[in-house]
């Protein structure tokens, strides 16, 4: 995207959020309090992630910022509640700034949703949303945090006022069992640098954030990417951060990623992990089974086909690049110039075996003759690592799935592995942004939802998610994006 500059005072922005794997959290729950301490402390179990109204079953919760007009705001979340089965789009609901209750101006002068992630913030038994807002005249700026309750979310709210926000991510990095907030910035400061924010032991009051320079601006569109784990098993979560910088309409100028590791004084020194290949992308969850999540990155490879690297956890933090294609052996296709394998990833187990699976988009996928329909593989987690042998993709010309193929589909431009069926195995979730529906020229975007199972997703049991089945009022923008 290209850069804005904004006033260095106020704020620096958002980041990415914490897995909602099961295995991610494992890899979370070694802090030194307890979920039993939290629970003994205030009464209630932590929810999990996603579960705004603490019924056990996490949510699908959707960013929708583009949704202009939306009850005379612009933008809002859409939360679709859950069953046995998977999502109920039938029960879908859309909230915007006003139907929640916050401070509202205009449509052409406030946007709200365009990220979000979720925790349960204040301890109390239900997830709550950090959600990114931005006003003309900056007095909503920055990220609110709308709290749950037992019917989803509520009207009770906190706003963190600062600049645009890019990504949210929540984790608990100082190991008190309390979750903190970490917002990145999506554009560049007046001083040149990028920063982002930190909010620990956010609770249910806003906290001053501690204000952390990341890099320098070096060209016209860049941006940072984050996730958070515990990579080197202390039980505290940890800050990992890719940075891209590309000449405008032109070449890539810059690329790195870097990881803070957590401490009971929060996020230690800047350690880079890799200079110029890191893109974008990145992803973490315990693949191998060790009690140390591991770090999945998108490479960059320039024009050729796309590729991965996972970098494995320690107990003295990531390990060096292992690198995963669609040429790996046992990944089903063959990697292809402009496949963008890596677009998208997610980790979570979605064989039920105990260890993280890795969900991998490419939407340029060629399928036919038709371009960027898009693809997803599914490699899977095993005690050596991760590996192609055995793996899955899943496309829209599959047997079952709700094709007919087009070109510009986007299929898996975004992925996410959440158990929303409550059967203790990640689903995976895959959107399809350029998904277009003939007679409607306006109407745009798909979900695919595919339960987890034995033998990886499940094409049986699978939902489609149309803007026309999600019932919500005004078109929503579906398939560029997913709470994680």
């Amino acid at each position: 995207m290209r850069r804005r500059t904004l006033a260095a005072a106020g704020s620096l922005a958002a980041g990415a959020l914490v897995a909602g794997s099961a295995v991610t959290l494992a890899a979370l729950d070694g802090s030194h309090v307890s979920a039993a301490e939290v629970t003994a402390a205030t009464g209630h179990r932590p929810a999990r992630p996603g579960d705004l109204d603490g019924d056990g079953r996490r949510e699908l919760i959707l960013p929708n910022g583009g949704g202009a007009g939306v009850g005379g705001h612009s933008g809002r979340i859409i939360v679709v509640p859950t069953g046995p089965h998977g999502p109920l789009p039938a029960q879908a609901n859309g909230y915007t700034r006003g139907s929640l209750g916050l401070p509202t101006q205009p449509d052409s002068s406030e946007s709200y949703g365009d990220v979000a992630t979720s925790a349960d913030f204040d301890g109390d038994g239900y997830a709550d949303l950090a959600v990114s807002t931005w006003a003309r005249d900056e007095k909503v700026s920055g990220a609110v945090v709308v709290y749950g309750g037992p019917k989803g979310l509520t009207n009770r709210y906190v706003n963190l006022r600062g600049p645009v926000v890019g990504q949210l991510v929540a984790a608990d990095f100082d190991g008190d069992g309390k979750q903190d907030l970490v917002a990145v910035d999506r554009d560049v400061s007046t001083d040149g640098y990028f920063y982002y924010r930190m909010y620990a032991h956010l609770g249910a009051a806003a906290v001053k954030p501690a204000v952390v320079r990341v890099t320098k601006s070096v060209e016209e569109d860049e941006w940072l990417r984050a996730t958070a784990a515990d990579f080197n098993g202390d039980g505290k979560a940890d800050l990992a951060l890719t940075f891209d910088s590309w000449v405008d309409e032109g070449p890539r100028k810059a690329g790195f990623g870097e990881v803070r590791y957590g401490s009971a004084k929060g996020l230690g020194a800047a350690k880079r992990f890799g200079t110029t290949w890191p893109y974008g992308q990145l992803a973490a969850g315990d693949v191998n089974g060790d009690h140390r999540a591991d770090l999945v990155v998108r490479k960059y490879t320039g024009r050729a086909a796309g590729q991965i690297a996972v970098l494995y956890g320690g107990k003295s933090g990531l390990g060096k690049p292992v690198a995963f294609s669609k040429d790996t052996p046992g990944v089903p296709g063959a990697g292809a110039k402009g496949d963008e394998f890596g677009a998208s990833l997610a980790v979570g187990d979605v064989n039920g075996d105990g260890l993280a699976d890795v969900a991998v988009g490419s939407p340029g996928t060629v399928i036919g003759k038709a371009r960027s329909t898009g693809a997803v593989s599914v490699l899977y987690g095993t005690r050596k690592g991760l590996t192609g042998k055995g793996a899955r993709s899943v496309n829209l010309s599959v047997a079952g799935m709700p094709g007919p193929v087009r070109e510009g589909d986007g299929f898996g431009g975004a992925v996410a592995l959440q158990d929303l069926n409550g059967d203790g195995k990640a689903d995976l979730v895959v959107g399809a942004d350029g998904r277009a529906y003939p007679h409607h020229s306006d109407v745009y975007g798909a979900l695919y939802f595919l339960p987890g199972g034995k033998g990886g997703p499940l094409i049986k049991g699978m939902t489609w998610i149309s803007p026309f089945t999600l019932r919500v009022k005004h078109n929503p923008e579906l398939g560029s994006g997913i709470v994680r």
